[in-house]
């Protein structure tokens, strides 16, 4: 009985532990400060509903649901399933809850929430100071791995309050599911500066500095709360620049290159893009992903039945 009763207490005590680590683990996540202007869903309300199965998270009219061919066999249904891309899933409102369900299971939500502040950050600066940065820095490998999110995912609250709510003004449409989610052809300088206040070079450095440094310190930064997984040599480059004194005066030029700075945002959205492919391969073969489908291809039937109807009455009337 002795041995028995101390197993017993054993065993409580070992689910006590890995029950209060879990709580640990997620608490960080669940009390991010994103913010979007759309609406006031936050990075923690995603999670909380996305662990809820609620994939109905504010639809947007430019963001549709996949949806496969209602007349395609069985072979060709999976040749549509495994052509689906990462591009494809985070571009779109359900898809993009339902991935970020996903994350949350493997406790990666950094890797997620980071790449969405990089990419948003990126495609601010490509989109309205492009002719300062080379082509060397945002070339054709870059625009590949820059997803155009819905607006399910947060607008950065750090970039955003930067920026004045520019970022929320350039928040770009999404492409028509099926291919690859690209920014749409850039507007012309005047275009842009109608958009955004007009800033020189060391202005935009100054700006991408001050931006920079905060997502440095909130996942770049050693034992930061939401610590991203990049190699030593990216993190020393990022501690070069982010601890450098000189960079906190204002008054005098900035002496690094923008290219620098950009480069770096760069690399590290390069190494968070490949960690979520990986963990998209995963997401693939999981019933969540299959369950996701289904439930586009039901929205999708449900909507072509009332179509149906709604054309039938028109042609009897």
């Amino acid at each position: 009985l002795t041995h028995t009763a101390i197993t017993i207490v054993c065993e409580f005590a070992i689910i006590l532990i890995q029950t209060f680590w879990v709580a640990q683990k997620l608490a960080p996540y669940l009390e991010l400060k994103f913010e979007r202007t759309k609406s006031k869903v936050q990075m923690k309300d995603i999670v909380l509903r996305a662990s809820q199965h609620n994939d109905d998270i504010e639809q947007d009219n430019n963001n549709g649901d996949w949806t496969p061919d209602d007349n395609a066999g069985a072979d060709n249904v999976q040749q549509q399933k495994n052509a689906i891309s990462m591009h494809d899933i985070l571009s779109r409102n359900e898809s993009f809850t339902a991935f970020t369900f996903h994350i949350v299971k493997e406790f990666s939500v950094e890797i997620l929430v980071s790449y969405v502040e990089f990419t948003q950050l990126l495609q601010y600066l490509f989109t309205n100071y492009d002719e300062m940065i080379s082509v060397q820095v945002h070339d054709s490998e870059v625009d590949d791995i820059l997803i155009d999110l819905p607006s399910t995912a947060p607008l950065s609250y750090i970039i955003k309050t930067a920026t004045n709510g520019e970022l929320a003004a350039n928040k770009k449409r999404t492409s028509v599911f099926g291919g690859s989610a690209k920014r749409e052809t850039k507007e012309s300088p005047t275009e842009q500066r109608g958009l955004v206040p007009q800033r020189n070079k060391n202005d935009v450095k100054l700006l991408v500095l001050f931006i920079g440094s905060s997502l440095y310190n909130k996942y770049v930064k050693k034992n930061a709360e939401l610590e991203i997984n990049i190699s030593s040599g990216l993190r020393k480059k990022f501690m070069a620049l982010f601890t450098r004194k000189s960079h906190n005066d204002q008054d005098q030029d900035v002496e690094l290159e923008l290219d620098d700075v950009v480069q770096l945002f760069v690399d590290a959205n390069k190494a968070m893009h490949r960690l979520l492919s990986y963990s998209f391969a995963r997401f693939k073969t999981k019933k969540d992903f299959h369950r996701m489908l289904e439930s586009s291809q039901r929205k999708s039937l449900s909507i072509a039945a009332r179509v149906s109807v709604g054309s039938e009455h028109k042609v009897s009337a």
